[in-house]
């Protein structure tokens, strides 16, 4: 009987113990605290049994308000009765399931997934839950309060960080840089996607892609030149929340130049150029006193048709006149000591006329300078001096010399012959003597006369080419 008893009261503990085990087993805890994230981030969601047991064949679900935001049920994953704002965003531990571990995991957070969650585990007879509070906040672009200064050629670090500090290199984070409305950067899905960058910024831009994991989308610009100033924008394109900053930035003058700031002038020249058709010719322009253009906009025009335009340290003759086309350069080694003039290449006589050449930022008040082209048939000679030239300083022969020549011999050889005969004739040698004398006299009043015709004729002629319109 003794040993009945004791089987039985053993019997009976065992069970209760198991009963209590089982209670026990049923035990589901969330965390206490809410848990707070930015957007864009992800998050753990904590929830567990306690003690521990293995989830993997029961029901395990996540829930706010009414939708659906994970489902686990029968050893895998049911996504088709997920909330689709939830889609390709959760997760549970697959090796946490066999231990009690029941948390969930919600990426690339968004405004809208703040709220309270029911974490819920279901076994064969009841459904055991509990809940966690998300707060999901938005974040801060933060740029400079201070403008940045850069000289000509330097590289300059454009500051931006996110606060609070969060992984910016995420899926669905896009990082943009703009200067206006002009896209200086992009940087999208961990690389940079600069299809659409201007074309100015081309391969002068860059982020540090090391340091965007703990927010800092800072840019830095290379070789920095004076059509850089501005203000630029640093945003962060969120699931299609904007968040921006801004920074200026100012050019400063190379401290070599910096007391000069103003006075500098830009000089075309006095005195017209001139060439012959078919040849390649010069057109002088330059600073006084030198200066690096370098990294300015200098343009060439002739009458309103531009003629060669230089900026972003190179040519850029998308808008050059057609007629200029393939045949102007300029000298860049010699940018940087202020020479800015123009190579003009197989001049034609439709090229004569008035060029200006033209620095439109520079900080002077003079900022234009002229230069006047002449150009002159390829057979004609610009060093010869004769009638058709307006300068010549030589005395050209006026036909009417040419005559007066031919008559002074005709005159000479007569009187020649009269000499001849007074010398036959003794007594008729003073006879001959006069009409010699005679003869050269009047030669010499003709000759005086009619030269002085043909000089008033030149003259006439002359200022006539200098009445010449241009």
């Amino acid at each position: 009987m003794m040993m009945f008893k004791l089987l039985f009261w053993t019997g009976c503990y065992s069970l209760l113990s198991v009963t209590e085990q089982v209670t026990a087993e049923t035990g589901i805890f969330c965390s206490s605290e809410p848990v707070e994230s930015i957007c864009n981030s992800s998050i753990v969601l904590q929830c567990h049994l306690e003690p521990q047991q293995d989830a993997t064949d029961n029901t395990v679900k996540w829930t706010q308000q009414s939708d659906v935001v994970h489902i686990h049920k029968g050893g895998k994953d049911i996504p088709g009765e997920q909330m689709e704002t939830f889609e390709g965003r959760t997760s549970l531990f697959s090796e946490g399931l066999r231990k009690g571990n029941l948390s969930l995991q919600l990426s690339s957070l968004k405004l809208s997934d703040s709220g309270r969650y029911k974490c819920s585990f279901q076994d064969d007879s009841e459904e055991k839950s509990c809940y966690v509070n998300l707060s999901v906040s938005e974040f801060e672009v933060i740029g400079s309060p201070e403008p940045v200064t850069a000289e000509s050629g330097q590289d300059v670090v454009l500051p931006c960080h996110l606060d609070p500090p969060f992984d910016a290199t995420t899926q669905n984070i896009a990082v943009e840089w703009r200067w206006n409305n002009s896209m200086v950067h992009k940087h999208r899905s961990q690389a940079d996607n600069n299809d659409a960058q201007d074309l100015r910024f081309k391969g002068r831009t860059s982020l540090f892609h090391d340091k965007m994991t703990n927010g800092n989308i800072s840019l830095k610009l290379h070789n920095v030149t004076q059509e850089d100033e501005g203000k630029y924008t640093c945003a962060v394109n969120c699931n299609g929340r904007l968040q921006m900053g801004n920074i200026t930035l100012k050019f400063e003058l190379k401290e070599e130049n910096s007391n000069q700031t103003g006075e500098y002038k830009v000089i075309g020249s006095s005195e017209p150029v001139t060439a012959e058709s078919g040849q390649d010719v010069v057109l002088p322009c330059h600073l006084d006193p030198p200066f690096d253009v370098t990294s300015l906009t200098v343009e060439w025009r002739w009458n309103n048709d531009k003629v060669h335009v230089y900026q972003n340290l190179g040519d850029d003759n998308e808008d050059q006149d057609q007629r200029f086309k393939n045949r102007t350069s300029l000298f860049h080694d010699e940018m940087i000591h202020g020479n800015i003039s123009l190579k003009l290449r197989n001049v034609s006589e439709e090229d004569a006329g008035i060029y200006t050449c033209f620095v439109p930022k520079l900080n002077s008040q003079v900022k234009k300078g002229n230069i006047v082209l002449k150009v002159v048939l390829k057979d004609e000679d610009p060093n010869k001096k004769g009638i058709n030239d307006p300068d010549s300083t030589q005395t050209p022969t006026s036909p009417y010399l040419t005559d007066l020549i031919g008559l002074v011999i005709g005159l000479s050889a007569f009187a020649v012959l009269v000499l001849v005969a007074g010398l036959v004739y003794y007594k008729r040698l003073i006879f001959g003597l006069t009409v010699i004398l005679a003869v050269l006299i009047a030669g010499l009043v003709y000759l005086s006369a009619h030269d002085g015709q043909g000089e008033q004729q030149d003259n006439n002629q002359e200022e006539e080419i200098l009445n010449e319109p241009n």
